[in-house]
């Protein structure tokens, strides 16, 4: 187990593979994450961090200028765990993760660059994508697809965007969804019992693809 206390960040530098522990993090870092990848190296979906588990003991942040991969050996299970806290995505990279699922009754926020998936990402938190930043809904691994699901509500503030040019990504929403977009790149969009979708305004509805 690491602990990263106020104050106190790790920089990823770019490292794959090997023994991966859980973490606890309670720390912004420098200002720029408790966990960062200041590499320039593209996203490798197959290999990921040496850390990969989450627990938040306070608000926290996760940061890089290129990409960041959380993904586990064998593609397995990964938590987050939010608790009542704040996680918040920092830098202009991509936050990649492959099967993983955030618990608690905190929030997650997307402030800077954007998020995609191999396999599923599933979201038991509400999330908001501010300005300028992606949800991804490209598929990075053809034989694991990628599944987002919101089962709280998700929010695109004005400037945040729904990216997707291939097709086979799945989108389930099951809170409500806040969106200026009217256009939904995906093959399949579920909305679960409850659900609700707000349009833009003056739009007459969504299409998908």
């Amino acid at each position: 187990m690491i602990t990263l206390a106020p104050g106190t960040w790790l920089d990823i530098n770019g490292q794959k593979g090997g023994y991966q522990a859980p973490a606890t993090i309670i720390s912004d870092g420098n200002g720029n994450g408790a966990i960062q990848d200041t590499s320039t190296t593209a996203t490798d979906y197959g290999y990921g961090y040496p850390i990969v588990d989450l627990t938040l003991a306070g608000d926290a942040s996760l940061g890089c200028p290129s990409s960041m991969a959380f993904i586990k050996n064998s593609y397995e299970a990964i938590a987050w765990n939010l608790g009542e806290y704040t996680l918040t995505k920092k830098g202009a990279g991509e936050l990649a993760t492959a099967s993983t699922t955030l618990n608690g009754t905190g929030e997650f926020i997307v402030q800077g660059g954007s998020i995609a998936t191999v396999a599923t990402m599933t979201f038991h938190v509400p999330v908001t994508f501010k300005a300028d930043t992606t949800l991804d809904l490209n598929v990075k691994n053809s034989s694991k697809g990628a599944a987002f699901v919101f089962n709280k509500d998700l929010t695109l503030e004005n400037g945040a965007a729904l990216s997707g040019t291939s097709a086979g990504a799945t989108l389930t929403l099951g809170g409500k969804f806040v969106s200026r977009a009217d256009h939904i790149p995906v093959s399949k969009l579920i909305l679960k019992e409850g659900a609700k979708m707000v349009l833009p305004l003056g739009a007459t509805g969504f299409t998908v693809s």
